[in-house]
């Protein structure tokens, strides 16, 4: 036996939810457990919206984002930035739940390895980034990934990920390279 449930989820008043302002899941139980939960997105102006990501205009307003992220988060996991990013954020991540996986043949400092659990990756990663192999990193947070593209420890650019379903899935890839690094 298949039984669907609607939930209408909102914040403000009921003529708010109504004009757009709502998510509805609809929930499928087969017996006593949910089995499947279903997302779709909201209707504005008659059409489907949801926003993906962003792509900062500047490499100084990506990283001053990530820095007002970091401080409103709890559990933080890095992957594969540039090690002067990860020095210049390094203050703001303590007291946190931090999982750091380093750029390949990188070794973390003494500093470093107090301040998380740290590895070095195995595999490169890396993008075309307008014609050549850029490195790519992220920084995974419970809502937001950010993705950082560079090249010899500069910056070439910052984006987002901000889709609640791709969110999910890229951080289970965190877990991935986690379990292949290489532990100090």
């Amino acid at each position: 036996m298949v039984v669907l449930f609607c939930l209408l989820l909102f914040q403000g008043s009921v003529p708010q939810a109504l004009s757009s302002r709502f998510v509805v899941l609809l929930l499928e139980q087969r017996k006593s457990n949910i089995t499947e939960v279903k997302l779709q997105m909201p209707i504005v102006d008659g059409k489907y919206e949801a926003k993906i990501g962003t792509t900062f205009a500047t490499v100084e307003e990506g990283t001053a984002e990530i820095k007002r992220s970091i401080q409103k988060s709890r559990r933080i996991r890095i992957s594969n930035i540039p090690m002067p990013l990860l020095e210049e954020l390094k203050p703001l991540l303590k007291d946190k739940d931090l999982i750091i996986i380093l750029p390949m043949n990188e070794k973390p400092t003494e500093e470093l390895k107090q301040l998380a659990q740290t590895a070095t990756t195995k595999a490169r990663l890396y993008v075309d980034y307008k014609g050549e192999e850029a490195n790519s990193g992220s920084i995974n947070f419970a809502n937001t990934i950010y993705n950082i593209t560079w090249i010899n420890h500069k910056i070439l650019n910052i984006s987002t990920m901000e889709y609640n379903k791709c969110v999910k899935c890229l951080a289970g890839t965190f877990d991935g390279g986690w379990r292949y690094a290489q532990k100090w």
